[in-house]
């Protein structure tokens, strides 16, 4: 995808392109990826997850996220990288 707009600094082009798999292990765990490259920051993001629902109701989260420069001086340069976890708890009264 491609698109321009006009900012106070003057129009620029940018391409971005992406993609999304998920695999379901079982149907109450499931892990799922999705990549993404924008023309405009030579940026590469990734973003990994892995869900599972212990109960129903009640998930489990790791996710991973990391961005990359896509630059010719350093190809695949790491600038960022994060990791959550989270777990829910469905209370029922």
């Amino acid at each position: 995808m491609s698109f321009v707009r006009p900012v106070p600094q003057g129009a620029f082009t940018a391409t971005l392109l992406g993609g999304r798999t998920t695999w379901n292990v079982s149907p109450r765990m499931s892990l799922s990826a999705l990549i993404q490259y924008s023309s405009y920051d030579s940026e590469l993001l990734t973003n990994r997850r892995f869900r599972w629902e212990h109960q129903p109701g009640s998930d489990f989260f790791v996710v991973y996220n990391d961005g990359r420069a896509t630059g010719l001086d350093e190809p695949l340069f790491l600038q960022s990288r994060s990791l959550a976890v989270k777990l829910t708890r469905l209370v029922r009264f």
